[in-house]
């Protein structure tokens, strides 16, 4: 999948855990507060994702974290992604990785392409997204 976070580039991907919503929420707040100067997406918008019957968290969502932190997350539903990549670690291929598995997980889903919505602030985001199977919508 080309670059992939690993511990050889500093960072590891896996599912996030239940307990660290607090920690998701917040990253979600510190990225909508740099890109939109405003909060959008709640900790309760989150956990009531990760609650939907059609939602499992060990599979539909996956976070990348350096030493210290959870830096950025995405997480998938019906053909919809989610993502916040924290401001300190961007241009280092990691929107780029969750895009792809995002789409991944879509085709193993069956769902197709799956979307991402960017608000017309959001210019940087969508920078990243590349000759991908990913629908944008601004």
């Amino acid at each position: 999948m080309g670059y992939c976070p690993d511990a050889s580039t500093g960072y590891e991907a896996r599912p996030p855990r239940p307990d660290e919503l607090d920690e998701i929420s917040t990253l979600v707040t510190l990225c909508e507060l740099a890109d939109l100067g405003e909060k959008m997406i709640t900790r309760e918008d989150i956990r009531s994702l990760w609650a939907q019957p059609n939602f499992e968290l060990a599979r539909d969502a996956v976070v990348i974290l350096d030493q210290r932190r959870i830096v950025a997350r995405a997480d998938t539903f019906r053909t919809r992604v989610e993502m916040s990549i924290h401001p300190e670690v961007r241009g280092r291929g990691i929107g780029t990785w969750l895009l792809r598995w995002s789409e991944d997980r879509g085709r193993a889903k069956g769902d197709g392409k799956v979307r991402q919505t960017l608000l017309d602030r959001a210019t940087e985001a969508g920078r990243c997204s590349g000759p991908m199977d990913t629908n944008l919508v601004i």
